[in-house]
């Protein structure tokens, strides 16, 4: 075993908690996500957004976790929050496998998170590097070789879409996003601006390519779930596309296609739900997030539960 994937002792997360909190007050965020980690029992999942979201139609207000508890009759560990980012899944994911208390590990996928990698700043990859070890991610040194371009963040930054400029994240917020959320009903529809729709999910699904980074660490996660004799399910979740233009949807769906493909060649335990739900299964239909109603968590709880047992 190497010293990176050992345990943390006592020492090294005393450094990396001064890593996290000083200067504050950021950090906090990475010290919740360890603390849950650290605090798992039985099945650990980890993701963004889609495993927590309820519907202001759902009659059930069941997030995926305690969906799956209820199907496996044992505990489920939530360390899932919105916007998770690959990078904190991972290591996430990390710190659980090393729990006693922890049995299995789901980690839930998504294009936009696979799509590129958002990098955090130096001193959270320092502590995630001490505390959950030496994930491709984690790894400051390469980082410091990279020139300092000043390029915003892919999710946040304007773009151009089928010949028209879209705004950077915050004037697109306001200026599409809140009245899309603030017009809806139940059920729940399609979005009053298809042209606004479709900008946004090729921004969440296509703009950028899949990091190699996160492809990379996928492979060294199987390999210490391996080791510590800890069964790894990666889920690739259903795919938002119904509501998209078709070319769109064909492109969206042809990439998650090619992810799946590259992760069964090299036998990684994964599960495709990808073609799983209609486009009335899913909420927030203009944000292409892949936010589900009732109905599609059940069917996706169902479905996890059935491949891990």
């Amino acid at each position: 075993m190497r010293w990176g994937e050992r345990r943390a002792p006592a020492l090294t997360l005393a450094v990396a908690l001064l890593v996290a909190l000083f200067p504050l007050p950021a950090g906090w965020d990475d010290l919740r996500l360890a603390r849950a980690a650290w605090r798992a029992q039985g099945v650990a999942v980890t993701g963004n957004s889609v495993v927590r979201h309820v519907s202001r139609c759902d009659g059930d207000r069941r997030g995926l976790a305690p969906l799956l508890r209820d199907r496996l009759g044992r505990p489920v560990s939530d360390l899932s929050y919105p916007g998770q980012t690959l990078f904190a899944s991972l290591n996430a994911a990390a710190l659980a496998l090393d729990r006693p208390g922890v049995t299995q590990v789901v980690v839930t996928l998504s294009l936009p998170q696979l799509e590129a990698l958002a990098v955090p700043d130096l001193r959270t990859q320092a502590f995630f590097r001490l505390a959950a070890g030496d994930l491709a991610v984690n790894r400051i040194l390469p980082r410091l070789r990279e020139p300092a371009t000043g390029r915003p963040q892919p999710q946040l930054a304007a773009f151009r879409y089928a010949g028209r400029d879209w705004p950077a994240y915050d004037e697109l917020k306001t200026r599409f996003m809140l009245p899309e959320r603030n017009a809806a009903r139940c059920p729940e529809a399609p979005a009053r601006d298809p042209r606004f729709a479709a900008a946004l999910a090729w921004r969440n699904t296509l703009s950028e390519p899949v990091a190699p980074v996160l492809l990379a660490d996928l492979l060294a996660l199987d390999a210490r779930a391996r080791r510590r004799r800890k069964p790894l399910l990666l889920v690739m979740m259903p795919l938002d596309a119904g509501d998209m233009p078709p070319p769109l949807a064909a492109r969206a769906q042809a990439r998650a296609d090619a992810v799946v493909r590259w992760a069964r060649a090299r036998r990684l335990p994964l599960l495709n739900l990808t073609r799983q739900l209609p486009a009335a299964a899913f909420a927030d239909r203009w944000c292409a997030c892949g936010h589900l109603q009732a109905a599609g968590r059940a069917q996706v709880a169902a479905a996890i539960a059935a491949t891990i047992g």
